[in-house]
């Protein structure tokens, strides 16, 4: 699967913090929510290109 879209990255350390405690394997890494390398994204999904062996390849476009 490959998708394409607008990638916006949020710098919200509550949102960062709650990321960290739901997921102890990467507070494990990150330690604390003011790491300087913990980034969060979302990407608003414009088209999707997925594959597979018996219909091939396939792209589906979606509007914003």
């Amino acid at each position: 699967m490959s998708i394409s879209g607008k990638v916006t990255f949020v710098n919200d350390v509550n949102l960062k913090a709650r990321t960290l405690d739901e997921y102890p394997a990467l507070k494990e890494m990150f330690k604390t929510p003011n790491n300087p390398i913990l980034e969060l994204f979302y990407v608003d999904v414009e088209e999707v290109d997925t594959f597979d062996f018996v219909n091939g390849s396939k792209k589906e476009k979606y509007r914003i």
